[in-house]
């Protein structure tokens, strides 16, 4: 079995040097204890070591060194950290590059501040952004680092990467599909230049800044929502009726999810001790909002219709931490993030609307059937758009009396027109 962070901390030197697992072909290695001509101990440190096969498809074996183990802030590998790198070796490695060259490259990358690689200046722009952003926005650099761009330019000399290079790996996504993607991966590389630039005083021309002829024009693809009012009814009646037969506590978290249209991921790891039964107020704390929030705890006013399937829910839950809490979540104590769009498709609705889309319901609807402002509907959805007249004023007044009176008018609507709670 792999051991643990505390395993390793445990480990005792011996006479000579051994290894242990820590899994993936990842060890770490402790080596003897030495006593020096003045009597002083030395050696006895911890290392890990990463054992791979190249070239691919051979048994030829090498001994990967990573680093000596300990504390991140010491400028040493944590076991996360080690296992990180295992990964990131591992993918060039599969995609036919020799780590042991790699490392060579790295070592020469650090001889002064030209010789910098794209992985090294990424580490410190990261090391900004975690004081300067929420977890949830520095989460998503970190994945779009590891996952599609390290893996490309880490090791490359920040200096040398060519505007060619940067507009291929833009390119490579595009004709994958993936626009949206690929114009948000442009944009962390273009930071990342830009830091090196304005911090590290490199004084090289950002690669990834995009002119008019290298941007690609693209549709945004929208999810699916019942945007015409007249199919609104039938889906409200079959929802009521569950119709499919779904789990109980799934079918009242689709219900809430119309009634408040906030996203999935904000609003099923909810707990009782953010509902204010008297203020009649559910806030979602700011660090599970999404990054066009703002950085503000969202305020949900509770309609009659919010509190009445809360107190349905309380009444199966309430001795519970989470609102949703169910036995059949497979990776946490609440409903599965997926469970909602399933149990709409398996009303009947599959390719026509999905939790998410009730966000663009409430956007349109609340618009065309009650005649409230985008900028109210927008606030209350937790987005904050860039391009909103109130943005500027939403620090100093969140607008709560106009946002109530939408969320009582939206619950209203929907329940003349089927809902039952």
């Amino acid at each position: 079995m792999p051991l643990s962070d505390s395993d390793i901390k445990g480990l005792l030197p011996k006479e000579k040097v051994y290894r242990k697992s820590v899994g993936n072909n990842l060890y770490v290695e402790v080596r003897p204890q030495t006593i020096k001509k003045d009597g002083s101990k030395g050696g006895g440190g911890k290392y890990f070591t990463w054992f791979y096969r190249y070239p691919l498809g051979t048994t030829k074996g090498h001994w990967y060194s990573i680093g000596t183990y300990g504390r991140d802030s010491e400028g040493r590998w944590s076991l996360k950290r080690a296992r990180d790198e295992r990964n990131r070796l591992e993918s060039l490695r599969k995609q036919g590059q020799d780590p042991k060259f790699l490392k060579s490259e790295e070592k020469e990358s650090h001889r002064g501040n030209n010789a910098y690689t794209f992985r090294k200046v990424a580490d410190e722009w990261m090391g900004y952004q975690r004081s300067a952003n929420r977890d949830t926005t520095v989460r998503d650099y970190n994945n779009k680092l590891n996952s599609q761009i390290l893996p490309v330019f880490g090791n490359k000399l920040i200096k040398n990467i060519t505007k060619e290079e940067c507009f291929n790996f833009k390119k490579s996504h595009q004709e994958r599909g993936k626009m949206a993607q690929a114009d948000k991966l442009q944009r962390v590389l273009k930071q990342v230049f830009d830091y090196a630039n304005e911090v590290l005083g490199m004084d090289i021309d950002n690669p990834a800044v995009e002119s008019r002829f290298t941007k690609i024009k693209y549709k945004e693809k929208h999810h699916p929502a019942l945007l015409n009012w007249v199919d609104v009814p039938p889906f409200l009646k079959d929802l009521s009726d569950n119709k499919c037969g779904g789990e109980w506590v799934t079918n009242n978290a689709v219900k809430l999810l119309l009634l408040t249209f906030v996203r999935v991921r904000e609003i099923l790891p909810s707990e009782w001790s953010e509902i204010d039964w008297k203020k009649k107020v559910w806030t979602i704390p700011a660090e599970r909002m999404k990054g066009d929030g703002m950085g503000n705890d969202h305020l949900i006013p509770m309609s009659a219709p919010i509190i009445e399937v809360l107190e349905q829910l309380q009444s199966l839950n309430g001795n519970s931490r989470c609102i949703f809490e169910t036995v059949r979540g497979r990776n946490t104590s609440h409903l599965g993030f997926d469970a909602p769009t399933r149990h709409i498709r398996n009303l009947g609705y599959g390719g026509k609307l999905v939790a998410h889309g009730f966000r663009r319901m409430a956007a349109t609807h609340g618009q065309e059937k009650l005649g409230f402002s985008y900028d109210i509907i927008n606030l209350q959805s937790g987005r904050g758009d860039k391009k909103s007249k109130v943005r500027k004023a939403y620090d100093a007044a969140q607008f709560m009396p106009e946002r109530t009176d939408f969320m009582n008018q939206w619950g209203d609507l929907l329940v003349a027109n089927g809902l039952k709670i």
